[in-house]
């Protein structure tokens, strides 16, 4: 809730979770309030929520080189501690 004083109530208050996501809080209603949040931010029709430019594929194939070369270092040169042979 918003007064003149900011933000205050539900996300001052420890219990507003439970009531927010309490099974006599309808998806109805959480819905009409995140449709009236993204329409006042002027981003219902954006292409771009959802979206960030580091989940793509080319940030993907990236990360996935990355983590073989990390692979690849740990199985080749490192020295297994626990291996008592």
């Amino acid at each position: 809730m918003q007064d003149a004083r900011g933000i205050v109530g539900i996300s001052k208050n420890p219990a507003a979770p439970d009531k927010w996501f309490s099974p006599q809080s309808s998806h109805a209603e959480r819905s009409a309030v995140t449709a009236a949040t993204t329409q006042m931010c002027g981003v219902e029709d954006s292409s771009r929520i959802g979206s960030h430019k580091e989940s793509g594929g080319p940030r993907k194939i990236r990360d996935e080189m990355d983590v073989q070369k990390v692979v690849a270092v740990i199985k080749d040169s490192m020295v297994n501690p626990f291996d008592l042979a």
